[in-house]
């Protein structure tokens, strides 16, 4: 199911590249005008389309992580104005010079003003916390949709938690960055390998197979994971990335995401590991991994 699911993808992709129509005189009477790049993840999935079609546009905004500014994943709607008309005339003709995806410099400035100003139908986003029990790190994710409309994945529980070139995977990666003592400069930072489903700690509203998120409201999921060193106390610039591969609703975003969480300061009070349960979960975690 999954090698079709690829072989779907890889089509749609290239009917994405290709459907776009010419011979118009006036972009605001063009129908089905698509520009689709990679220019905004590592991936090969989440790809970004600008699709344009009397005189409108819808943003499928599957991730960006390259640049903060723009965080979430998300599908944007609006009207163009005339302005923006005339500058996607001259984008469509750029971009036959270019052979597969649009390269992203010729769409970017639409990108960013349709990301704000764009009516969200759906807006996924993502903020995340940081403790400390049972000797490990303790993950509090809250996913929220801004939009109008509901977003509906599978649930965190059957994320596979690695990379996965190939079949494609969900999971959850953390890293973070330690404030100098003087409030200038970078101090020690630290990072945590991909974790999902079998990381994930019970909580009273953990869904089945799949959840919902209402428009305007949260979902509340926590994880357990490991740093990949010791942490020091202090002050921490805290991010996350997330791939999630299989989204259910919309069907804009079917394709899967890839985002970053918007960054966050968190104070870690302690050093980890400072007690003897954490020394101990450590250092089996260590033992664990040191081959890989």
């Amino acid at each position: 199911m999954r090698s079709k699911c690829n072989k779907y993808r890889v089509v749609r992709k290239l009917l994405l590249v290709i459907h776009f129509t010419l011979g118009f005189s006036n972009m605001s009477d063009a129908a089905d005008v698509s520009f689709t790049t990679r220019g905004y993840i590592q991936g090969e999935d989440a790809l970004t389309d600008l699709r344009i079609s009397s005189g409108s546009y819808t943003l499928i905004m599957r991730g960006d992580v390259m640049d903060p500014g723009m965080p979430g994943a998300g599908v944007f709607v609006g009207t163009l104005t005339n302005s923006e008309s005339a500058g996607l005339e001259d984008v469509l003709r750029e971009s036959k010079k270019y052979p597969g995806f649009t390269p992203a410099p010729l769409i970017d400035k639409y990108v960013r003003a349709f990301y704000a100003k764009g009516e969200k139908l759906a807006k996924l986003d993502a903020s995340i916390n940081l403790s400390t029990g049972d000797g490990r790190l303790i993950v509090d994710v809250t996913l929220k949709n801004s939009g109008r409309e509901r977003i509906c994945l599978k649930s965190p529980s059957t994320w596979e938690g690695h990379y996965n070139p190939m079949s494609g995977s969900s999971f959850v990666r953390i890293s973070a960055i330690r404030k100098g003592t003087n409030g200038k400069g970078l101090g020690q930072s630290f990072r945590t390998r991909e974790f999902g489903g079998s990381n994930m700690i019970p909580m009273s509203n953990d869904p089945g197979a799949e959840i919902c998120i209402p428009s305007m409201q949260e979902h509340a999921v926590r994880f357990w994971a490991f740093p990949d060193g010791e942490i020091k106390s202090g002050t921490y610039s805290v991010g996350a990335s997330f791939v999630i591969r299989d989204v259910l609703e919309p069907k804009e975003l079917s394709d899967g995401l890839e985002f970053f969480a918007i960054n966050k300061e968190i104070v870690i009070p302690r050093d980890y590991p400072s007690t003897p349960e954490e020394t101990r979960a450590f250092a089996a975690y260590l033992k664990t991994h040191a081959q890989e």
